[in-house]
């Protein structure tokens, strides 16, 4: 395997070790909105009675800034991994290219070694 490739499967497996941690993250994130939801669930009544705009505010905030995080973060994997599966597609077509010239060559070594045998 030559350097660049390998390079790019190094670049390739680091990316999608630290995606995989970000998704860790975002799996406890979400166990945060999952507990807030709950809660705004259950204690609507008790929310509603509030008059404080400033706690209304700030979970409209936490909200609408869990949400924004959330969606940029999706489309920016999705970009990670469309790159590279188009870098995947890349690789396989050069390894097809190779194994056809290795088989190109392993049909004229033979046919040169029949010809010698006759």
């Amino acid at each position: 395997m030559n350097q660049e490739t390998n390079n790019i499967l190094n670049r390739h497996e680091e990316d999608l070790n630290r995606i995989n941690d970000q998704r860790r993250l975002w799996l406890y994130a979400s166990s945060v909105v999952f507990v807030s939801t709950i809660f705004l669930i259950f204690g609507w009544n008790w929310l509603s009675g509030l008059e404080s705009s400033e706690l209304w505010w700030f979970i409209v905030s936490c909200m609408l800034i869990t949400s924004i995080n959330w969606w940029y973060w999706t489309m920016k994997v999705i970009r990670i991994i469309l790159k590279y599966q188009a870098i995947e597609y890349e690789l396989l077509k050069d390894i097809l290219n190779d194994v056809a010239e290795l088989k190109a060559s392993i049909t004229t070594l033979k046919h040169r070694e029949l010809d010698k045998l006759k």
